[in-house]
């Protein structure tokens, strides 16, 4: 992190300053990254699938997802805890998300 703070010393102040608008070299904002999921949630609200769909993917992902389908503002999508495995279950409408179940990680007890 020391050596990417130092080669990128305006990108780390912008990113301190704004971390929703602020792409670091050869990545994404936040902003660009949720414009992503919204376009796959469109996808999904559009009744294409016509059937449960199941969304495999990481934290980054999922919290912005969750963020969006509640009316969170996206700087708050890091106070969703996401833990490694886990589950969440939503319900997506045109008119109304629901929130089942939230970082369920009951099916990883057995394992050390």
């Amino acid at each position: 992190m020391a050596a990417a703070k130092a080669r990128f010393p305006q990108v780390f102040a912008g990113y301190a300053q704004d971390p929703i608008n602020t792409a670091f070299p050869a990545g994404e904002s936040v902003a660009q990254f949720s414009q992503r999921v919204e376009s796959f949630l469109e996808f999904i609200r559009s009744g294409e699938l016509q059937s449960p769909v199941l969304v495999v993917s990481h934290g980054g992902f999922i919290r912005i997802f969750l963020a969006i389908i509640l009316g969170l503002p996206l700087q708050y999508r890091d106070r969703l805890e996401i833990g490694n495995a886990s589950l969440s279950i939503v319900q997506v409408a045109a008119d109304k998300n629901k929130l089942l179940a939230l970082n369920i990680t009951d099916h990883l007890a057995h394992i050390s």
